[in-house]
């Protein structure tokens, strides 16, 4: 047999035999988590042959989050959320027009799983979505749209939310309605008093970072007080917050509300609840 026909040969065995360790070594790790095994240069989202797991409480924690958009109550009312449950776990939110997809994710960013669920998280800070404004009377009757340019403070979701629910009005006696109590309560001056992100990710328990769609960032505080904002149906909001000055117990501005608006117990969002202005989602 000629010699180059026997390296021939011999290269095939070879070959096949290679082959076949591959196969066999695919088969017995079929249950590992680590695809770039099989498929060489996938990037991989998780440490080899590791599932990056959460324990049952987290995992209870992040699909009750979940559940309070899929809860689907009407607003305007605050929510609250024990944000100590997911523990170091992160939760992220893409957002666009046909809902959220919640994903839950380790103190490092890899991935845990995942949840789409109808409606839009929304937070209060940065600048509302629209260059529309829509203004109500004291009674809650919705005026003439008003257009406001980048400029405006009524660009500031905050600085809305802080108008219609902290932020004192003065509204004559035999105007304030509806009463319920007899505390009247407050009628929202301005809409929208919230932004509509991309994405949303609670970094820790008092901290997240948002991505507008326009394509602008931030870092923010989160130091909320487990509150969150339903501002209407199928849509709830996370409060962005800045630390507060000596001068100031409770201001709004683009980061969103200083956190005094709603830690402190006789300022700001709290007492407002306590009177029936704005009252918690039932």
């Amino acid at each position: 047999m000629p010699l180059v026909a026997l390296i021939t040969i011999l290269l095939l065995v070879i070959g096949g035999i290679y082959i076949a360790y591959i196969m066999y070594n695919g088969l017995r790790d079929s249950t590992s988590t680590d695809v770039t095994q099989l498929v060489p240069g996938i990037p991989q989202d998780i440490p080899k042959g590791v599932a990056v797991v959460a324990p049952d409480d987290v995992r209870k924690a992040f699909d009750d989050f979940v559940g309070l958009l899929e809860a689907d109550k009407g607003g305007p009312c605050i929510q609250t959320f024990d944000w100590s449950k997911l523990k170091d776990f992160q939760v992220e939110m893409q957002i666009d027009d046909a809902g959220t997809l919640f994903i839950l994710r380790n103190k490092d960013g890899q991935f845990v799983t995942s949840t789409p669920a109808k409606g839009q998280m929304c937070v209060v800070a940065g600048k509302i979505n629209t260059d529309i404004v829509t203004r109500y009377d004291s009674f809650g009757r919705a005026r003439d749209p008003i257009k406001v340019n980048d400029d405006s403070e009524l660009k500031l979701a905050a600085y809305n939310f802080y108008t219609n629910w902290i932020g004192k009005i003065e509204v004559p006696i035999e105007q304030q309605l509806p009463i319920k109590q007899g505390v009247p309560l407050a009628v929202r001056a301005f809409t929208p008093d919230y932004s509509v992100p991309e994405k949303i990710v609670i970094t820790s328990p008092t901290a997240m970072s948002i991505r507008f769609t326009d394509g602008t960032e931030m870092s923010t505080g989160k130091e909320d007080g487990g509150l969150l904002y339903v501002p209407e149906k199928g849509k709830v909001c996370l409060f962005g917050t800045k630390s507060g000055d000596i001068l100031t117990i409770c201001d709004a501005d683009e980061n969103g509300l200083d956190n005094d608006c709603l830690l402190e117990e006789d300022e700001g969002l709290k007492p407002q609840i306590n009177t029936g202005v704005i009252s918690y989602c039932g």
